[in-house]
């Protein structure tokens, strides 16, 4: 019988298991670590993303914000120097009260002068009109033509001419002799004190800042999207950077800003007809009450502040 011959298989050659290279091993745990970095690393970012949208979320912070108040500032309506200055900075003041006393005595002495000008005057119009009476008394005054009465008349005529701009000029040093008192012109605190006893000081020079009695407010700043987002009555926690405190306040109103609506589109570029800028609004918050105390004459109109305003 016949042996059945099978396929004899190919003999596999023998590869010998390769040597340990320390240096390719380096590089491959190196590559390992760095991709493992990588990733950590971007999973990281992704969180902190993740966790800074869901936190910014819930609240809106403007571009820019100032304290507002209902201030005025108080100028020099005379030129002089400065006797006495009855208050200092945040002091409480009613209206009418004394702040500033500017030196009166050349005022005085001004209006002295034209009020004994003033009674000069009238003792001559009374003596010119009883030189008129008189020379129409006599017989010399019958006649029809009388040089005499004539220049009497004349006379009376030019010294009542001059009667009532000297009456304006008594009225403007009366109001300049006023002027050296500044007061207050309402119910509030000095905010800001520019002079001091001993100055010499220029009209129209400011003196002093006031702010009325009434709670101050903020403006700010924010964007159209997030103008989107806030409404009227949202809570708000403002911060002063000159204080230290955290005020709380609300939306009270929203001022949409017509003049950053965009300007025409310029026919000379692509990118100025197809992307319009950004628009902008103004919006007004007012404070609590209880969140001021201790502080109502501390807030400066202008200052800078840092606002949060919760939309969620």
């Amino acid at each position: 019988m016949q042996e059945t011959q099978h396929p004899t298989r190919p003999r596999r050659k023998f590869r010998p298991y390769p040597l340990y290279n320390a240096e390719a091993e380096r590089k491959i745990r190196f590559r390992r670590k760095l991709l493992a970095t990588v990733v950590a690393a971007a999973l990281i970012a992704f969180g902190v993303s993740a966790t800074y949208s869901y936190y910014h979320s819930f609240f809106e912070i403007p571009e820019f914000a100032q304290v507002r108040t209902n201030s005025s500032t108080l100028n020099a309506k005379v030129s002089g120097k400065v006797d006495r200055v009855f208050v200092e900075d945040t002091q409480v003041v009613k209206s009418g009260q004394l702040l500033v006393q500017i030196g009166a005595h050349e005022f005085e002495a001004t209006l002295a002068q034209r009020q004994h000008e003033l009674e000069t005057l009238e003792a001559r119009l009374e003596a010119a009109r009883a030189g008129i009476k008189r020379i129409q008394d006599s017989p010399a005054g019958k006649e029809p033509v009388n040089p005499q009465l004539k220049w009497a008349h004349s006379n009376y005529g030019k010294l009542q001419s001059k009667v009532q701009p000297l009456r304006d000029r008594i009225a403007e040093a009366e109001r300049d002799l006023k002027s050296t008192e500044v007061r207050a012109p309402n119910d509030g605190h000095i905010a800001q004190k520019n002079v001091a006893a001993g100055k010499v000081v220029t009209a129209g020079e400011p003196l002093l800042n006031i702010v009325a009695v009434g709670l101050p407010w903020t403006t700010a700043t924010f964007s159209e999207t997030q103008l989107a987002k806030i409404k009227v009555g949202q809570l708000a926690e403002i911060t002063v950077p000159s204080l230290a405190h955290l005020f709380t306040g609300r939306v009270e109103s929203i001022l949409p800003d017509a003049s950053a609506a965009g300007s025409k589109p310029n026919d000379n570029g692509l990118l100025e007809r197809f992307v319009k800028p950004e628009r902008h609004g103004v919006v007004k918050i007012s404070y609590d009450a209880s969140s001021l105390t201790g502080y109502e004459t501390r807030l400066l109109s202008g200052a800078s502040a840092t606002v949060k305003v919760f939309v969620k």
